[in-house]
């Protein structure tokens, strides 16, 4: 059963980027497009553009039309930040009042999507087959199923935290960044000796971005913890560091299982409990993945049988069940 059509809209970036350009446009069109809330609507407007841009290129079934799509749309970022130089004042001042208001906001708001853009293509440069290590790495592999009598369970170090909050934290490190980055260069008087958008998204990229990147997953890292999660036939048992939580597959109503990416998490919602087991960006050993595996078809007959009803998604690797009651709601 598919989520609500409302549900569904909530979950996508592009809504709330257009809201917030909406919310932003009567600053823009007053011509008072400097004052502070306007600004922070266009970056996070902005970044959310991005961001629905590169998850759109990274959910491609396709690997390689997907790296064909990132380049391009870096590209067009990197030429819309590019055109926003080029115009000069007097070109500007022959240009009508609204279309002079949207040019500001769609360069404004091209920094930070282009640089979400720009950082996407370095993850996945970085990331490549052919990047190619002087030193032989130790194979890495996902955790395994493991047996006991009827019973499956499998280990795996992970973050307890709802996605949710972890989406709410990146976009607070963006968004503060870009504000105070933008602030202090005008503070300063140093944005006149950076010549184009463009060297300004890779200045920002490179002295402050990334270093922010790698700070916030040190920072999460620590709260990894070792879980163990077994299924019996009416039931399952989660053990996420210090707490043990028994839950009885006919009290589930929602459970979630996604294999891979920085997003390999597990999901558990029912009996009073909500539960997110985020693996994807965990501190795992050298030689383990940081993911799921499948979902053994076993686990799946068994939490169909317990009235969950399997959704249909499109991406690869993630295993939806929901109550058909919570379905209806």
């Amino acid at each position: 059963m598919p989520a609500p059509l409302w549900r569904r809209l909530l979950r996508q970036p592009l809504l709330w980027a257009a809201l917030c350009v909406g919310l932003a446009l009567p600053w823009y069109f007053t011509e008072n497009a400097l004052e502070l809330p306007p600004f922070l609507l266009t970056l996070v407007g902005g970044w959310l553009c991005g961001f629905a841009f590169v998850n759109f290129t990274f959910a491609m079934k396709n690997v390689k039309y997907g790296l064909l799509v990132h380049l391009v749309g870096a590209a067009i970022f990197g030429l819309i930040l590019r055109l926003g130089t080029l115009v000069s004042g007097s070109m500007r001042a022959h240009l009508p009042q609204p279309v002079l208001a949207l040019s500001y906001l769609v360069i404004l708001g091209s920094i930070p999507a282009a640089g979400w853009v720009w950082l996407g293509l370095l993850s996945r440069v970085t990331s490549a087959r052919w990047f190619v290590p002087r030193k032989e790495k130790p194979v890495r592999i996902a955790p395994a199923w493991e047996f006991r009598t009827t019973h499956r369970f499998i280990r795996f170090s992970a973050i307890r935290m709802p996605l949710r909050t972890l989406g709410w934290i990146i976009a607070a490190v963006v968004v503060v960044l870009g504000s105070v980055t933008t602030i202090t260069l005008i503070a300063t008087d140093l944005i006149r000796y950076i010549s184009s958008g463009t060297l300004f998204v890779f200045l920002f990229g490179t002295a402050i971005a990334l270093p922010a990147y790698f700070i916030l997953t040190t920072l999460l890292k620590r709260k990894t913890v070792t879980c163990t999660v077994e299924f019996a036939p009416d039931h399952m048992q989660i053990d996420a560091g210090t707490e043990i939580i028994r839950l009885g597959l006919a009290d589930l109503d929602r459970f979630l299982w996604r294999c891979e990416s920085d997003y390999a998490r597990l999901e558990v919602r029912g009996g009073g409990h909500d539960i997110s087991l985020i693996t994807g960006i965990a501190r795992v050993p050298s030689t383990v993945l940081p993911e799921l595996p499948k979902l053994p078809g076993e686990i799946a007959r068994r939490l169909a049988a317990a009235g969950l009803v399997q959704q249909r998604t499109r991406r690869v690797g993630v295993t939806v069940f929901t109550r058909l009651s919570v379905c209806k709601h």
